[in-house]
């Protein structure tokens, strides 16, 4: 499941940002991670959820000649993310679900792999970075020390779930506020999510600096590269 109902507004676009075009072929950022997940043995259909102005745009992309094979529905989103995850969740019809941000178009095949593959002895999985800089809190401007057990991590998409699994903790969880993603639902049911180590190129584009960084990394990456092929 590709997650597509956000906005510009940190980009201060008048356009959903994973239809800005990236590199030389103008291709939009989402059509990377589908590609990726049309490519994909493990995935057997794909669902985009996106706001209702933009499906016609998501049209163009579905009806694109790389995109013959599996079936691509679509689902509107909601108010906020989780809003928008379940309204996606109504159109997966496989056991297993995969979430992924459709504004970070370096999605590798590995990322995909290993995610569904932890779902034999985990219910969930997320992918997580090191965090190699120190964290702190700011306290009344002031650092605040924080010194939490085990080791800091970045979590990115895509995360993976048990379809079912998945449905139960969006129904438990009746207070969402400051639930950031899905394995946070996971762990506020009790589940313990399985960390996936990620890579710092699967960035996600939310301010304009980020294109240039993702462009960059697209340019110099033989698989992303691969999927315009």
């Amino acid at each position: 499941m590709l997650m597509a109902a956000g906005s510009g507004r940190r980009m201060n676009l008048n356009i959903n940002k994973v239809y800005l075009t990236l590199r030389a072929q103008q291709i939009p950022a989402l059509y990377y991670p589908l590609a990726a997940c049309e490519k994909h043995p493990y995935i057997d259909e794909i669902v985009v959820v996106v706001r209702r102005e933009d499906t016609e745009e998501l049209q163009k992309l579905i009806i694109h000649e790389k995109f013959p094979h599996k079936p691509v529905w679509v689902a509107l989103g909601g108010e906020n993310r989780y809003d928008s995850v379940r309204n996606g969740l109504q159109k997966v019809t496989g056991d297993i679900v995969l979430v992924h941000d459709g504004a970070r178009p370096l999605l590798r095949r590995r990322f995909i792999t290993e995610c569904v593959e932890a779902m034999d002895e985990h219910p969930g999985a997320t992918l997580g970075v090191r965090n190699i800089d120190r964290i702190c809190y700011n306290a009344d401007g002031f650092v605040a020390e924080n010194r939490p057990e085990g080791v800091l991590c970045r979590v990115q998409t895509p995360q993976c779930f048990s379809t079912a699994l998945l449905r139960e903790c969006h129904e438990a969880v009746a207070d969402k506020t400051g639930v950031a993603d899905d394995s946070t639902l996971l762990e506020l049911c009790g589940h313990r999510v399985k960390i996936i180590e990620g890579d710092e190129t699967n960035m996600k584009i939310t301010v304009p600096t980020d294109v240039i960084i993702a462009e960059h990394y697209i340019s110099h990456d033989e698989e992303i590269l691969g999927l315009l092929q």
